[in-house]
């Protein structure tokens, strides 16, 4: 997966690091609730992101933004501010489509009894898909369009931002580790490969985050995961998890 402190430093060294700290740590932070079906605290947490990178677009546009403590202009004056910057100079994901995807993020947190009492619905799984959706969208143009490096190494950087991360795994240094006990090999396998995400792992990597199952039952599990369940596919010697498996994990053991 990608390292969000990395991350940070990248959007920070293009805008202000004040601000990338504020957007990636309510991205982790309405990433973890949504795992934990904390609806209403990660629609919060949706619009803590949206204020953040708004804050980041108003960077963007004009070269200042509205510091953090300081209520933001109106999300209507903002559009309009945002769209109004110089089309020769700023990107028109700058100008128009991040800023309409955020007035959305905002809508859902103030509207669905998240921001705000409402009668007639609460925060729910779709509510909480779409924020999360849309933030990762944010979050991967905002990558797309200030990152330093190559468009190849971009592109990967935009693919591990969406993956889902499972709160069910805990990195600590080079070590991944399942924090449920009562889990089967095979499932533990599938969630370390779930967290890893694109960047996939290798056997010696599986071996090592699970210490308590022999290497000869991990190759065993891992070839009935691939050829019987089609869950994960090895590819020139890294092993990857499927949509297949992708499914089975979301809808069995991290969404359970």
């Amino acid at each position: 997966m990608t390292d969000l402190a990395a991350l940070k430093a990248q959007i920070g060294a293009s805008t202000d690091p004040g601000l990338a700290a504020e957007l990636i740590d309510a991205y982790e932070e309405l990433k973890t609730r949504y795992f934990k079906r904390d609806f209403r605290p990660g629609g919060l947490e949706a619009g803590r992101f949206a204020e953040a990178a708004f804050r980041i677009l108003e960077f963007l546009a004009t070269g200042k933004f509205t510091r953090v403590g300081k209520s933001l202009p109106k999300v209507p004056a903002l559009l309009i501010a945002l769209e109004s910057a110089d089309a020769t100079k700023i990107h028109e994901s700058v100008r128009i489509h991040i800023p309409r995807a955020l007035a959305a993020v905002y809508n859902v947190r103030n509207k669905r009894d998240i921001g705000h009492l409402a009668a007639d619905v609460d925060p729910n799984a779709m509510d909480a898909e779409y924020l999360v959706s849309t933030c990762n969208w944010v979050l991967a143009e905002l990558v797309r369009l200030l990152h330093r490096c190559s468009p190849e190494e971009a592109q990967r950087y935009v693919e591990a931002i969406v993956q889902r991360q499972a709160p069910l795994v805990q990195v600590f240094g080079d070590t991944a580790f399942v924090l449920q006990a009562d889990i089967g090999d095979r499932d533990e396998i599938l969630l370390l490969l779930y967290h890893q995400g694109t960047t996939g792992a290798t056997l010696d990597e599986l071996d090592h985050w699970m210490p308590s199952t022999k290497r000869a039952v991990i190759r065993a599990r891992l070839s009935d995961l691939e050829h019987r369940q089609r869950y994960v596919r090895r590819v020139v010697g890294r092993i990857y998890i499927t949509d297949t498996g992708t499914g089975h994990v979301e809808s069995k053991l991290v969404m359970r």
